[in-house]
């Protein structure tokens, strides 16, 4: 094989590999794109953490999730009505999702709120793994799992 075979060998092989880096930026591998449809705000309708459930029967206040892309990054809020708790989320091809490190407003809540949100803030460490099936959304981890509805737009 001669010099130039090889050199042509190498553009040929470098060109391919842009296009499989173009392709794979294109559909958010390498950007941190979660696909279209997990964006959007969902009302939870059970929350389970160690085997028992969060929310109760006489909660007046469903703790909604909003997952939103700013530029290239997933960010989350969840609030139940009082505070509302903020965290950069990152998605991973495949199913998996994990949240950053948590912000949240500091404003006086009521008792079962401020317990409903610590619970929620504390089961958001834990998700690692997230599935959309249709209008439902459900969010999972180390003995957690999370189910939402998407509220209408």
């Amino acid at each position: 094989m001669t010099w130039r075979n090889r050199g042509r060998r190498h553009a040929l092989a470098v060109a391919l590999a842009l296009v499989v880096i173009g392709a794979a930026m294109a559909v958010g591998v390498l950007w941190n794109r979660p696909p279209g449809d997990l964006v959007g705000d969902w009302l939870a309708t059970s929350v389970e953490v160690d085997g028992s459930s969060v929310l109760e029967p006489t909660d007046s206040s469903l703790p909604t999730l909003t997952l939103e892309r700013d530029g290239r990054r997933l960010v989350a809020r969840v609030t139940v009505g009082c505070n509302t708790i903020g965290a950069p989320a990152t998605y991973r091809i495949g199913g998996g999702l994990t949240f950053g490190d948590r912000s949240t407003t500091l404003i006086g809540c009521p008792e079962r709120l401020a317990e409903l949100e610590s619970a929620l803030g504390e089961a958001l460490d834990r998700v690692d793994r997230v599935e959309v099936d249709g209008d439902d959304l459900t969010l999972t981890g180390d003995d957690v799992e999370m189910s939402f509805t998407r509220l209408a737009a």
